[in-house]
């Protein structure tokens, strides 16, 4: 999943922060941010589990780091900013594939309801369908937004069929000299 291994591993030997400022974020803990970034996950969610051990992979901090304070970090510090752009795009894209794992996945798209009369019946939950659906969409937007270039709608115009531009501005012509013709 990671083709820039090497823009990670040399931005290590790059973090200068800019002075005056007090982060409370190594290098090494921007790497584990970083992946979790790529794996699709928001700065909201990576705070969270930073301060509450819930993902193994990230360190347990003794103290709660903000999204401001992710951001702030990559602006002050050198290369971060290239290395961070570059995790969004390979967050991007799994959140691409994320789309398609929830619209596959119809586990509790039907339940099964027991009739007065036992008969057994299946039944669409329209709420999960729709949920489902609200989570796709909310999904596709944000990509379409955050990356239009890869994920936003295409329009195209085709023209088809010929344009004769001196035919047109001949035409054009003969009506312009007609109505000063009238005058």
């Amino acid at each position: 999943m990671r083709d820039n291994a090497e823009s990670l591993e040399s931005f290590e030997t790059q973090v200068v922060p800019k002075p005056n400022r007090n982060h409370r974020i190594t290098p090494e803990v921007f790497q584990v941010i970083l992946r979790s970034i790529e794996a699709g996950k928001t700065l909201k969610n990576i705070c969270r589990e930073l301060a509450t051990g819930e993902n193994a992979d990230l360190p347990l901090m003794s103290f709660t780091l903000t999204p401001a304070e992710i951001c702030i970090y990559v602006n002050d510090t050198a290369g971060a900013r290239k290395a961070y752009a570059s995790a969004r795009q390979f967050g991007h894209d799994a959140m691409a594939e994320e789309i398609l794992d929830i619209a596959d996945d119809g586990r509790n798209d039907y339940y099964e309801k027991l009739k007065r009369n036992g008969e057994l019946v299946v039944l669409c939950d329209h709420e999960n369908v729709n949920r489902s659906r609200l989570r796709v969409d909310s999904r596709k937007w944000l990509l379409s937004k955050l990356n239009p270039e890869k994920y936003g709608e295409r329009s195209s115009l085709e023209v088809s069929g010929g344009l004769d531009i001196a035919a047109v501005l001949s035409t054009r012509l003969k009506r312009i000299e007609a109505t000063e013709g009238d005058e």
